[in-house]
């Protein structure tokens, strides 16, 4: 290439040119590098390389120059690293000069250093040393067409001597330039440098300038020639040169590249799809419309953000490319893996000789890059399939759509791998090419639903005409083949998982209308995901009537589609509220083969566990609840994607047996699986059951996301019920989210008293909230409290409420009674049928509250020390148990009773370390030890009853319950009442420890 011809004066020296970017001083405009990012914010998240960067320019009183080298792949924040370290310089008054190099001025030697001699590189450097301008470009640069990946070897003729006698005119112009307060130059994009401005930075690293210059450069590491890498290396070696790599970021900072918190869900999947790139993990969000990322995070093809034309990706490389380079580059959008030389060649319509000049110069550029152990190619980074698919022509997009297609038939792709290219591309009245669609949808139906459900809409057309009772895609009553209706039954499935309730319910009434009743098993699970749908819309009725339908159909169905059946019917009860739990025994027996599906068997123990839960048999839901647990552990989260609301359920039950750590934990396992797979039709139900989970177990923050996520969800899938749920969780739990830490959002007895009850039933928290209100202290008196607290559950016995959740809700009504003035004898009244089963609590947070209401029984009647130790208790109980905010309420309240009792001690809000519960075989045997009279004793002594209170419980004399503690304490070897409820509570889920449990 030849070089410009730049006009000449009359001496022959070329006049003054400005063809490098504009550059700034400390007194210019305020123009920078980072101006021409896209991103809104100027801010780094890179402050320890930041910090690196400042101490190198502490480092320039010493008086002498150095150079700093960013290198980092494209996206990585080299410019916007730069850019925050400029302001800091210019903040410290510190002199500074900005330059940017370009590919297109690679032929104009030293033109990155042009900015720094103010524009005067021709005629006042090179002119007073009496030199040409091609006089000092190295010689296999003019013979090379300025190649910057060439190695250049110096020539030992008059060129090189010219050249280096320019390189020490420009070093001394630049001593000359360099204030006394220090200078720093900043060069970005330097990999597109002129071979003589990469030579000139080996130069200053050899012969460095005792001037306070500090020159900080940032380049892509692979478009970096090949002797500015060697010079740099060398320079790093010796010390005269120093490097910072830029790698992917943390969690940390990509969700604050994304103005999100840590937690959020999203970013841990965009930092894995992105690879920590900053550029990427944007453009991705932005093209992901930042709502549901989790199809965009499954995706193996780049056609689902088809049309996301607002992508803000730089597109300065793709724009500038030569028609050949970006149709390789567009067909190997389109291959992926699959691409190499042969296959690009196809698909772009390029003589594979032109394919090959353009991928050898696609490398060069970073581009593309060639894949391990193989000839294919691939682009620099996986994302940008993604995100280069939208600006592909949309006419050349179809036929090489088809071509691809033919190309990977050829070579064996599997299904779903040709169905994204023939979605784009099947023509009219092409069942091959259906059902290849319909293979695909299959395979990709529980990873991407709403895939999936392109795919079958495409499909079903080219296939026999489908049954037409009511509206879809549904055609006349006579085409009732199996195939179409597993296709329609298929379609009906993924409508609702990718989120869209109101077709996937349209479609499932109209295939059950002309569904054969000899199609049992596909009748029972097209019925059962049908009424999964109806019940979230709050159609309960309708819901309802098609189960019955289905139980009317007298052929048997097989074991897993009657799981499928009882946990639907299971669903309707807990957004409904209706207590009809139908037949005592309502699965059949799993035949051998049925047994091995440790799928099913999961779903049939979260079936057990909640009947049982709700039949109050506490030991039955126990087992099933154990078994449960461990047979969902054992199910990794590909296996459990197929039925996710098998673990919605057994996290439902967990919430109703007040087992929150556990109820959380599934949640939020339930909720990663919906959100990986990109399902959305039980999205809500999880976070909402999240929310309440968290309310007690979790964290303020947490609780906050998951009530915000439980909002956005509803109102995606259509969801009115679910919607107005998540407002009253809001309403609920609105003060106590708006912290991140329990200490800060619970300071006084008042704020525990305006902590609303545990959700049990989080799905209908909306008519719950209206029921009870928010108890504010003394805003109600004590019996608005109670009838606020006891209304929704049927009366003071709180029949509607499951028997695990009732010791919560009785020691917060307790609790609030007592802080808003009531009766001293409310608390007798209440403790009295709560101590009376307490055998009955199963786990030790139940022991926990009821040692709370004890204490706020003594404290309604003056008893503050006592019940500030009781308080004490029940918050290392609670700690135990994994009840956080509950553990803060009772720190508060102990702290305000001893304060109380003694205004001058200092007060003391900190929540006590607990140690998790460890269970000993010296526990075992001393709690089994015990008769069963001791044990009752032994429990109600542990509530901090007195020994006469004992005595009257039992209808036993003071004596005789003063001889039962001795022997306790001598069988226990405890020394207190203290001791002893702990000893209990590390062993309380011992079997053998209880009784039996009474029948019925």
């Amino acid at each position: 290439m030849c070089l410009p011809d730049f006009p000449r004066n009359s001496r022959g020296v070329y006049r003054r040119q400005r063809t490098w970017p504009p550059f700034t001083d400390a007194l210019g405009d305020d123009l920078n590098v980072a101006d021409r990012l896209q991103a809104p914010s100027l801010t780094t998240v890179r402050r320890a390389e930041l910090c690196q960067l400042v101490e190198q320019l502490d480092g320039l009183r010493l008086r002498q120059s150095r150079i700093v080298d960013v290198v980092g792949d494209p996206g990585t924040g080299k410019s916007r690293l730069l850019s925050a370290f400029r302001r800091e310089t210019q903040r410290r008054g510190t002199t500074t000069v900005s330059g940017c190099c370009s590919e297109a001025e690679q032929g104009i030697p030293l033109h990155a250093f042009g900015p720094l001699l103010d524009g005067h590189l021709f005629d006042g450097v090179i002119g007073e040393a009496g030199l040409c301008h091609t006089e000092i470009m190295p010689t296999s640069t003019r013979d090379s067409a300025a190649d910057p990946t060439m190695t250049h070897q110096p020539d030992g003729t008059s060129g090189e001597r010219s050249r280096y006698s320019a390189y020490t005119a420009v070093r001394y112009h630049i001593g000359r330039r360099v204030p006394a307060s220090g200078m720093v130059l900043y060069l970005d994009d330097f990999h597109w440098a002129d071979p003589c401005s990469a030579e000139f930075v080996d130069y200053l690293m050899r012969w460095p300038l005792d001037v306070p210059l500090l020159v900080v450069i940032a380049r892509r590491p692979r478009q970096s020639s090949a002797p500015l890498r060697n010079s740099l290396s060398e320079g790093i070696a010796n010390g005269s040169a120093t490097q910072l790599q830029l790698g992917p970021l943390s969690l940390e900072q990509s969700a604050e590249v994304l103005g999100v918190e840590r937690t959020d869900w999203r970013v841990e999947r965009l930092h894995r799809v992105g690879g920590g790139n900053p550029l990427y993990l944007q453009a991705l969000w932005d093209s992901a419309g930042n709502t549901d990322l989790g199809s965009l995070c499954a995706e193996t093809d780049p056609t689902s953000v088809d049309g996301a034309t607002g992508v803000s990706l730089p597109l300065s490389e793709i724009n500038t490319l030569p028609a050949d380079d970006w149709s390789v580059t567009a067909a190997t959008v389109l291959l992926g893996d699959n691409a190499d030389r042969s296959s690009i060649a196809r698909v772009s319509g390029l003589h594979p000789l032109r394919v090959s000049a353009a991928i050898n110069r696609l490398s060069r550029r970073d581009l593309l890059r060639p894949m391990a152990g193989g000839a294919g190619v691939r682009l620099r980074h996986p994302a940008l399939r993604t995100l280069l698919y939208p600006h592909i022509n949309q006419e050349w997009r179809t036929r090489a759509h088809r071509v691809t297609a033919r190309v990977l038939a050829e070579r064996g792709a599997p299904p779903q791998d040709l169905a994204t290219h023939l979605e784009f591309a099947i023509d009219q009245g092409d069942p091959g090419g259906a059902e290849v669609l319909v293979r695909g949808a299959r395979e990709v139906a529980y990873s991407n639903p709403a895939k999936a459900a392109r795919w079958l809409k495409r499909a079903l057309p080219h296939l026999h005409r489908p049954p037409a009772a009511g509206p879809g895609p549904v055609g006349g009553p006579e085409a009732t083949g199996t195939p179409v209706m597993e296709v329609s039954t298929l379609l009906a499935r993924v409508l609702g998982m990718s989120g869209q309730l109101a077709e996937s319910r349209r479609l499932s009434h109209a295939v059950l209308l002309v569904l054969p009743h000899s199609e049992a098993a596909l009748q029972a699970s097209n019925a059962a995901f049908c009424a999964l749908m109806d019940c979230q819309l709050g159609h309960y009725t309708e819901a309802r009537a098609m189960l019955k339908a289905r139980s009317d159909n007298p052929r048997p169905i097989p074991f897993a589609e009657a799981v499928d059946v009882r946990v639907a019917e299971l669903f309707i009860h807990l957004l409904s509220g209706r207590r009809d739990l139908g037949a005592p025994d309502p699965l059949p027996k799993p035949s051998a083969t049925e047994s091995g599906d440790a799928l099913s068997m999961a779903g049939a123990h979260a079936v057990r566990a909640l009947r049982a839960v709700l039949l109050e048999r506490p030991l039955a839901a126990l087992r099933a609840l154990d078994e449960g647990a461990a047979a969902f552990d054992g199910l990794s989260d590909a296996t459990l994607r197929r039925r996710p609301e098998y673990l919605v359920l057994l996290a439902a039950t967990e919430l109703q047996a007040d087992h929150h750590p556990e109820a959380k934990r599934h949640f939020e396992r339930a909720a990663g699986i919906l959100r990986a797979s990109g399902q959305r039709h039980l999205l809500p139900m999880a976070l909402a059951g999240l929310a309440s989970a968290c309310a007690r177990a979790g964290t303020p923050r947490e609780l906050r996301e998951a009530v915000n996520g439980t909002r956005a969800a509803a109102w995606q899938i259509g969801s009115k019920p679910l919607g107005a749920a998540a407002d009253a969780l809001e309403e609920a739990y609105g003060r106590l989210a708006e912290h991140d830490h329990w200490a800060d959002a619970i300071h006084t007895p008042e704020d525990t008293a305006a902590v609303p009850p545990p959700m049990a039933f989080p799905w209908r928290a909306d008519r719950v909230i209206r029921a009870v209100g928010l108890p504010g202290g003394a805003a109600l008196s004590e019996r608005q409290l109670t009838l606020a607290f006891t209304k929704p559950w049927g009366g003071s016995e709180l029949p509607l409420l499951p028997k695990p959740s009732r010791p919560a809700y009785i020691e917060m009504l307790l609790n609030a009674v007592v802080i808003s003035g009531g009766d001293k004898r409310t608390g007798v009244c209440w403790t009295s049928p709560l101590e009376g089963g307490l055998r009955r609590l199963l786990e030790s947070s139940g022991l926990a509250y009821t040692t709370a209401v004890r204490a706020h029984v003594l404290r309604a009647q003056g008893g503050f020390t006592a019940a500030a130790s009781l308080y004490r208790v029940a918050a290392e109980l609670f700690g135990v148990a994994g009840l956080h905010q509950d553990q803060r309420r009772m720190v508060v309240l102990a702290e305000s009773c001893r304060a109380r009792e003694n205004p001058a001690l200092p007060r003391s809000n900190a929540v006590p370390e607990v140690e998790p519960p460890q269970e000993t075989d010296t526990d075992h045997e001393a709690l089994r030890s015990l008769t069963a009279r001791e044990r009752e004793v032994a429990q109600l002594a542990g509530v901090g009853l007195r020994t006469k209170e004992i005595a009257e419980r039992l209808n036993l004399s003071p004596r005789t319950v003063s001889v039962h503690l001795t022997h306790i304490y001598q069988k226990t070897q405890v020394r207190s009442r203290t001791e002893l409820v702990r000893m209990m509570a590390r062993v309380e889920r011992a079997v053998g420890v209880r009784d039996a449990e009474p029948s019925g």
